[in-house]
């Protein structure tokens, strides 16, 4: 019965749910830009990533209210975040590599 009531409650739009069960509140839209901000610190971070406290700190939320808006804006965790902003940029410039290999051997 929990369960149908957080959808309920989600389909409504005031409430959504954490993995824990606890109902949390709506990201407010300050809250929305400063998780956009906080995913381009991530980028602009890769070879030295930032802690999850120095994020919040960056941004102005909490540890969190990042979290949850993670979950909210890019259906990942911090770190998945981290982990797939690396590997685009792996396969980018690996993809720039071969280019590079194969005119070199024309």
């Amino acid at each position: 019965m929990q369960v149908i009531s957080v959808v309920e409650q989600n389909a409504h739009g005031n409430r959504c749910a954490n993995d824990g069960g606890e109902v949390l509140r709506p990201l407010t839209a300050r809250e929305r830009d400063a998780v956009r901000r906080a995913g381009l610190l991530i980028e602009q971070n890769l070879s030295n990533p930032l802690s999850l406290g120095q994020l919040s700190d960056m941004v102005g939320l909490s540890q969190r209210r990042l979290s949850q808006g993670f979950r909210e804006q890019f259906g990942s965790t911090i770190f998945g975040y981290l982990r797939e902003s690396r590997l685009r940029t792996a396969r980018r410039l690996l993809g720039k590599r071969k280019c590079l290999s194969s005119r070199s051997l024309s």
